[in-house]
């Protein structure tokens, strides 16, 4: 049995966090796998792990900060055949910071920005991650009315 073929049938679960700030700003930063555009943090999901401890987790991981889970703002599906093959389900979660004092895992990403939400769906960022934020200033909206 070729045992390459069972690894290319996995699908990957993986958690994003959109994390906001007291300000209402929210945290955009720089991978160097999109270092061309702006992201989110984020990774997979661990075995045994649910969606909102991934999101936790990977949101100290990656920048040092502790995150209050909020709710899932939407997920999406990324299916690459170009690069090997990649199928991945990735939840983007909206957290809340907990404290201010950002240390980034240069490993993982290179740089960071707090920007309000509507100065951030208008920048360079990559288009699922800009998806979400325009999902996140729609759901506010319908949160306030």
């Amino acid at each position: 049995m070729n045992t390459n073929k069972i690894s290319q049938n996995i699908i990957k679960i993986g958690a994003a966090t959109l994390i906001e700030n007291k300000k209402g700003e929210i945290l955009i930063v720089r991978s160097p796998k999109t270092s061309e555009e702006w992201t989110m943090p984020g990774g997979h999901v661990e075995y045994g792990e649910t969606i909102a401890e991934a999101a936790i987790r990977e949101a100290k991981e990656e920048t040092g900060l502790n995150v209050a889970y909020k709710k899932i703002i939407r997920f999406c599906e990324v299916i690459n055949k170009n690069d090997g093959f990649l199928h991945m389900i990735s939840f983007h979660t909206h957290c809340i910071s907990k404290d201010t004092k950002i240390e980034l895992d240069n490993r993982e990403l290179l740089e960071y920005k707090w920007v309000k939400p509507e100065v951030a769906a208008k920048m360079d960022i990559f288009k699922d991650f800009k998806d979400t934020i325009v999902e996140f200033i729609n759901q506010n909206k319908y949160e306030k009315n």
